[in-house]
């Protein structure tokens, strides 16, 4: 069937691909060859592109997707990481990249076997631990792609490579975080700890990075990566992830993180939420102006969480006390206070109203949140304390 249709038919554009690419199992080697080197040394459209990684994919097997790698490994080393620089290269790798995003885990593993046994190369792993689907709603994660034996030479790769990651400046800040999720999906629980020193050298690397910026300097990468090590934690170890979570309330780097998830954290497993449901909740109001206890969290942990979070604030609010300019201080404060309403809006009413009046910009969702949290602890609100917080948002 592939030869009678014939992949210049397809790549020319004469039929569509869409519904006959699964039908082709096989094209000659000469014009796998010349399709695949013309695909790794010109940019093409997004519709070709599209329509030739359809092709080679139907036609990969192990040895081919190592020269995949091979070539974007090559592609890769030669590019300059400084924004605006290399732009046709890049934009070649990324084609050659999403040819390989394409390849099965299995194949493009049993591929390069040998290279696992092996450290890691520097390169190599960051494309690696970038295009493995550790996490992917669209094809299954490499767990569920590979076989046991294979899992445990892959969790033994990226163990040595976390060796690497464990120095702040062995690894690229992205190769980090992405080597965390990997090792979390193919690892085991004891690998938490090779978790927690990627997670401690990146602290590190992004203190630097913002010291530096401080300077006027910022050509250090300045991202966060908090939600990749945090999902990385939960779901290599869920049990331990509490302790790990306590100790990234105390970092800047994670306050934005922690103030959207932990919330989520410490509520009791009901189910996903459905879409347009987070409305104003009134009879829960009511309930809770009634005295009725809130089931929805896993008290310890909300607790647990609660007192940490506030801890925080308390030492933000001492750092701020001798600083001139306590804008910074305030945004961060507010960040927090907004969790904080959300896992203990009741007990801590008074600490919390008092942060969303502090002074700020682009910071209404914020203030509108922690007044909804507020009122869903069944916390009774003064007209003229609420339009304190508000007045800022609605002019």
């Amino acid at each position: 069937m592939g030869e009678r249709l014939g992949p210049r038919k397809l790549l020319d554009k004469s039929i569509w691909f869409g519904a006959w690419r699964d039908l082709i199992t096989q094209i000659s080697n000469e014009e796998r060859e010349a399709l695949y080197s013309r695909f790794s040394t010109d940019i093409l459209d997004q519709g070709e592109q599209q329509r030739v990684v359809s092709v080679l994919v139907s036609v990969m097997d192990s040895a081919f997707a190592t020269r995949v790698l091979a070539r974007a490994c090559e592609i890769r080393a030669r590019l300059s990481l400084l924004p605006g620089h290399d732009q046709t290269k890049w934009n070649l790798f990324r084609q050659v990249e999403g040819l390989l995003r394409a390849i099965s885990p299995a194949m493009l593993l049993d591929g390069i076997s040998e290279k696992l046994e092996k450290e890691p190369d520097v390169v190599e792993l960051d494309i690696l631990t970038d295009t493995l689907p550790a996490t992917s709603v669209s094809k299954p994660d490499v767990w569920s792609s590979i076989s046991e034996d294979m899992r445990l030479k892959l969790r033994a790769y990226l163990k040595r490579a976390a060796k690497l990651g464990a120095d702040p400046d062995g690894l690229r800040a992205s190769t980090r975080a992405h080597l965390a999720q990997l090792l979390a999906n193919v690892g085991e629980r004891e690998d938490l700890k090779d978790i927690r020193r990627l997670i401690e050298a990146d602290s590190v690397r992004f203190e630097k990075a913002q010291a530096a910026r401080r300077r006027g300097d910022r050509s250090h990468d300045e991202t966060g990566y908090g939600f990749l090590y945090l999902e990385a934690v939960t779901v290599l170890d869920p049990a331990e992830a509490d302790s790990v979570i306590l100790e990234l309330i105390r970092s800047q780097q994670y306050e934005h993180v922690l103030s959207q998830r932990l919330p989520l954290l410490a509520r009791k497993n009901t189910g996903q939420t459905g879409f347009g449901t987070n409305r104003m909740d009134f009879k829960k109001i009511w309930k809770s102006r009634a005295g009725e206890p809130d089931e929805s969290f896993v008290e310890e942990r909300r607790s647990r969480f609660a007192e940490a979070i506030c801890e925080q604030i308390n030492q933000i609010k001492t750092e701020r006390e001798p600083a001139t300019d306590k804008r910074r201080f305030d945004y961060r404060l507010k960040i927090l206070g907004g969790a904080l309403a959300a896992l203990d809006g009741k007990r801590s009413a008074k600490l919390i109203l008092d942060l969303m009046e502090l002074p700020g910009n682009w910071d209404g969702w914020t203030r509108v949140g922690a007044i909804e949290s507020l009122l869903g602890w069944g916390v009774r609100l003064s007209l003229e304390g609420a339009l304190r917080i508000l007045d800022p948002v609605l002019q």
